[in-house]
Order: structure tokens, then C-alpha cells, then sequence
């Protein structure tokens, strides 16, 4: 499994896309969004590029069989999680809100009133990245989050292989 984390401004705004990738990025209304959603390719050709080699342009994770991704953007963010397993990664700024329990309860998600800005930050980004997991595999997922500079990372997975960040 790979997991990377870079900065949107940092990731080139040029990436060959594929057709349903076209228009999945024409559909988005705000710059931001078309730009996160770039971001996001940039980073998995370049993970697709350098650890599962047939071509840096994205094909080798379409045609190499098996292979899963997730993508996630949180704040400046954008990470992602590429894999030969089910996996789905979720992350988010950690912000300070006013009613944390309020804000998983809308979620369907029971937690107590007093709960942390650290417990609703694992909760919700497991909440998020158990979703992504769920559509693409209907095994129970192992879970596992860390805090990174001021972001909650989580990740969904069909192993128990331990969430490490690559450089």
C-alpha cells in the first residue's frame, strides 16, 4: 500500500485525464473544486508512476488489474492511498467547531456531548473513509487514524497494514 500527502499548490495543474475524468471535472462549479479534483489525479499518476510502472500517465492503474485508489482533500491538502486491496482514506483539517456531537449526529453517528475536537475529527474521517471503503467492498474494514500537522488522516482497508505516510 501506498499512502501520499501533498499540498494542492504544489501539484501541477496539467495532468492528462481520461474521458470519464473530463467530465467528472467539467461537472464541478467551482475553481476550487476543478483544482482539488486535479490535484487529486496528480497525485496518483504520480504514485501510479513510480510504484506500479507502465506508464506515469494513469494507465497503469486501469489496466494492472486488482489495484485500488482513494482520494481525499482536506484544507490545502489532498491525500492518497493506492493499494492491492480495498482501501478508502479520508482527511480533514482539524478545526475548532461548536457542537461536535451535533455534527456527527447529523451524520447518523452517536457520540457523547463532550466529545474532543481529536475524538470528532477519528470519528468523522473514519465515518468518511469507511464510506469509500463500502463501495468497493463489502468485507468489514480495519480502521486506523493519526493526527499530521494539524490534519486527521483515516484509512479504511481490507488489511491490517499499518497507516504510514510516504515522503
Amino acid at each position: 500500500m501506498k499512502i501520499r500527502v501533498a499540498k494542492i499548490a504544489d501539484l501541477g495543474a496539467e495532468v492528462k485525464l481520461f474521458d470519464d475524468e473530463k467530465a467528472r471535472l467539467e461537472s464541478f462549479g467551482s475553481a476550487k473544486r476543478r483544482r482539488e479534483f486535479l490535484a487529486g489525479r496528480a497525485l496518483l499518476r504520480s504514485i501510479s508512476s513510480e510504484h506500479f510502472p507502465v506508464g506515469g500517465d494513469g494507465e497503469s492503474l486501469r489496466s494492472a488489474g486488482g489495484l485500488y485508489a482513494s482520494i481525499s482533500h482536506g484544507g490545502e491538502y489532498v491525500a492518497c492511498a493506492v493499494a492491492a486491496y480495498p482501501v478508502g482514506i479520508d482527511i480533514e483539517e482539524m478545526k475548532a467547531r461548536r457542537d461536535y456531537a451535533g455534527a456527527l449526529k447529523k451524520a447518523g453517528v452517536v457520540a457523547r456531548a463532550d466529545i474532543s475536537r481529536e475524538e470528532f475529527y477519528k470519528l468523522w474521517t473514519q465515518f468518511e473513509a469507511g464510506y469509500k471503503f463500502a463501495h468497493v467492498s463489502s468485507a468489514k474494514p480495519f480502521l486506523q487514524s493519526r493526527e499530521w500537522r494539524g490534519y486527521m488522516i483515516s484509512l479504511a482497508s481490507a488489511n491490517k497494514e499499518k497507516l504510514e505516510i510516504e515522503k
